[in-house]
């Protein structure tokens, strides 16, 4: 069963995400580039499957990538939206974990953002 979930205060949100099954991830090409999206290093440090509209030649598909959390898919590409629905059900169905370089995930936290600033 899939769920929306509404506007969540930022307190609320964390916990949230490792409840979920696969996180929706949409950022739709707005000619910026280089641009990481603060929720983008939330859903990757939950290890969940991340199902990934986005700009594929841009830094969020990249990260998405390394950290092996998800197949980043063009923002108007629909079959390939539609694959990436199937993959995080079948993961979920078959109780797949995905094999997230978890020694890099705390390099995520914003604690640990500025620090490369």
């Amino acid at each position: 069963m899939w769920f929306f979930c509404p506007f969540v205060a930022n307190e609320d949100f964390i916990p949230e995400l490792f409840r979920a099954d696969a996180l929706l991830f949409l950022y739709p090409p707005t000619g910026r580039v280089g641009v990481f999206s603060g929720k983008l290093f939330e859903y990757i440090s939950t290890a969940k499957p991340i199902i990934a509209a986005t700009v594929l030649n841009d830094v969020a598909a990249g990260l998405i990538m390394e950290y092996k959390v998800g197949h980043p898919v063009g923002f108007n590409d629909i079959e390939g939206i539609k694959r990436s629905f199937m993959e995080a059900a079948s993961l979920w169905q078959n109780k797949v974990s995905l094999n997230v370089p978890v020694e890099k995930i705390h390099l995520l936290h914003r604690k640990n953002q500025w620090k490369n600033y």
